[in-house]
């Protein structure tokens, strides 16, 4: 590519170190909130006083343009009543908007992707394993790793979900791949909140970076100056850096919207979806299995009784929350008691493959 040229240049062998490590401590910034703006789009029609009766005269042609739109499932129908053809015009114009932008983003990550995935390695299996439900999610971490790009202008990253489903952690994760398998990364690494990036010098944070990578979590908190001075950064010739941007979903939509010039550089992404409580009990039960431990069926329902009680508006419950319940739940179940003594003399100690039995009470 073009803009990898400087990512070739001979260099110093980078000292081998830790993804861990490598985080440069001036850019390791604490967690920030940010007051989420909301994204009101002004209507294109104004109110016309003055219409009157010609108003009534081009509704027909109008409504005709709209004929895609279901008026009895808007839900402020009624309110708008029949005063106001113009309001009502308006509120059809977002409606047909939101319709549109519900499936942006996975139009263009579908048109931005290769058409078919290669099969991960079973090392990235094992890496990957908290953020792999199903094949899907196989597919778009493959896409992710075989399309990111030490050029600048594109194959940088953007990865949404909630902070709880440990997005960040894989954003470090495949750095570290990228940094096992391009002998051009420097091993250079720093992360840093968004909001904290409006108050830098965003070139000479990069200069700092070069051929390594940059972290933004809540990266929807950046200000219109701090996309502006990375836009223009990323589009350096013969420069080289990765930058993973960290967000929600509804964040980075968002934020895409309002910033469209960063799509092209930013061609790479992971949605990461919270697992349902049914596919946490098959983890939690495999988890248990690879240990050589079993789950009677009081137990699974103690199971899921304690995945529930995790589960809030604020954290989705993720599988390393899932292992450590069965963590403590393994630990409660291999203790030498009197009671598992006489689970022993009575047989149910273990179940027809020699495997230890979690119980209902080892969830307690």
């Amino acid at each position: 590519e073009p803009g990898q040229e400087a990512a070739q240049a001979p260099a110093e062998e980078p000292a081998q170190v830790s993804l861990e490590d490598s985080m440069e401590d001036d850019f390791s910034w604490g967690e920030e909130s940010f007051e989420e703006n909301d994204f009101v789009r002004e209507s294109a029609f104004a109110r016309d006083a003055s219409a009157g009766d010609d108003a009534g005269d081009d509704a027909g042609d109008d409504q005709e343009d709209g004929a895609d739109i279901d008026f009895e499932k808007l839900p402020q129908e009624e309110e708008m009543g029949e005063s106001s053809f113009w309001e009502r015009r308006a509120f059809q114009d977002r409606v047909r908007e939101d319709q549109e932008e519900e499936s942006e983003i996975e139009e263009e990550t579908a048109e931005d992707a290769p058409k078919a995935a290669r099969e991960l390695t079973a090392e990235e299996e094992v890496l990957y394993a908290s953020w792999i439900r199903e094949d899907s999610d196989r597919e778009q971490i493959a896409r992710a790793i075989d399309n990111v790009s030490m050029a600048a202008y594109v194959g940088n990253v953007i990865i949404t979900g909630e902070a709880s489903l440990n997005t960040l952690d894989l954003a470090k994760k495949m750095i570290s791949e990228i940094k096992q398998s391009d002998s051009n990364f420097s091993g250079k690494v720093a992360k840093i909140p968004g909001a904290s990036l409006n108050n830098r010098d965003v070139a000479q944070l990069l200069d700092g970076l070069k051929n390594g990578a940059l972290i933004i979590e809540k990266a929807a908190a950046m200000s219109d100056g701090a996309v502006e001075q990375l836009s223009r950064n990323l589009q350096r010739e013969n420069y080289g850096i990765i930058v993973v941007l960290l967000d929600t979903k509804k964040n980075v939509k968002k934020f895409l919207k309002a910033h469209e010039a960063l799509r092209p550089m930013f061609n790479v992404r992971v949605d990461v979806q919270p697992m349902s409580n049914e596919a946490l009990a098959d983890f939690a039960r495999q988890y248990a299995k690879e240990n050589e431990y079993s789950i009677d069926n009081l137990g699974m329902l103690a199971l899921h009784t304690k995945i529930d009680e995790l589960q809030t508006a604020n954290h989705a419950v993720n599988v390393e929350d899932v292992k450590e319940i069965m963590d403590d739940a393994i630990g409660s179940a291999s203790r030498k008691t009197l009671g598992h003594f006489f689970d022993i003399i009575f047989g149910r100690r273990y179940d027809e493959e020699d495997m230890i039995i979690i119980t209902e009470k080892d969830f307690v």
